[in-house]
């Protein structure tokens, strides 16, 4: 017989008339016999005492923990914020010592660019300065 019976009615009957449900071990029905244990009824009801206890103590670890993570988180914050704020006026200070840089750059480029037009010109080789023989720019 297979044991792939879906969708088969007649497999399905055969293999549910060999479905038997095992039977009860002795320990569990033995202990219906005997009468309750009064020493394990009070183990049980201190350990449910100390149970509750442990929970409150957890419960009170888990606050304090809770507590100190939003104070923790809201330090972070208001570092991250100090930081970015310093981070912002570093990067305006930086901006502006650029853009300075950059204005002595254009004015010594302005600078050589006039000595170097007030200087520039065609060489004339039949003038000579001072008699040295040099060619002289005009």
């Amino acid at each position: 017989m297979s044991d792939v019976v879906d969708g088969d009615p007649s497999s399905m009957f055969a293999y549910s008339q060999q479905l038997k449900a095992p039977p009860i071990p002795a320990s569990v029905t033995a202990g219906l016999a005997t009468p309750a244990n009064l020493s394990g009824m009070v183990e049980s009801a201190l350990l449910s005492v100390l149970d509750m206890a442990v929970t409150a103590e957890i419960n009170a670890y888990l606050g304090v923990i809770t507590a100190d993570m939003v104070t923790y988180g809201a330090k972070v914050k208001q570092a991250a914020a100090t930081y970015s704020l310093a981070d912002i006026t570093s990067a305006l200070d930086l901006a502006t010592s650029g853009v300075k840089l950059g204005q002595k750059v254009v004015g010594v480029a302005k600078q050589v660019s006039g000595a170097a037009g007030s200087q520039s010109g065609t060489t004339d080789p039949t003038q000579t300065a001072a008699g040295d023989g040099s060619p002289q720019t005009t």
